[in-house]
């Protein structure tokens, strides 16, 4: 899984890859849902595998991913952020997400048509992590 919630493959198991030539097809880039605008129904947050989390480790979470919100711009949504920010590592072939409608799958080519993040806003969610 590769996603702003989970950077840290990037350091160590991409430029692996690399190196041997491997193709690396990241999954999850949305995180399960958690950065898309489900983040703001409660209840879609508490299904599946979160139904288990307790409210700190929720919490936390949702404090991550907000503080995503203020590096985006204001006409972009999080799930295109998000697979933006996934498609903006060099080591990424290719992202894995689940799409449920054909309203999402049209949502996302047009996220990804913008293409990468501009190297100034990747900075900003380096900064981010290191304020953590």
């Amino acid at each position: 899984a590769y996603s702003l919630l989970s950077p840290s493959l990037a350091q160590v198991v991409f430029p692996y890859c690399a190196s041997r030539n491997v193709a690396v097809f990241a999954r999850e880039p949305l995180a399960q849902g958690l950065l898309t605008d489900a983040l703001d129904d409660e209840a879609t947050l508490r299904m599946g595998r979160r139904s288990r989390w307790t409210s700190e480790q929720l919490d936390r979470v949702i404090a991550m991913v907000r503080s995503f919100d203020r590096v985006r711009s204001a006409d972009e949504s999080r799930a295109g952020f998000a697979l933006r920010f996934a498609l903006s590592n060099d080591h990424v072939t290719s992202v894995v997400c689940g799409m449920r409608s054909a309203e999402e799958v049209v949502r996302n080519i047009r996220a990804l048509e913008k293409g990468r993040l501009q190297p100034e806003v990747l900075q900003e969610i380096v900064e981010l992590y290191d304020d953590r």
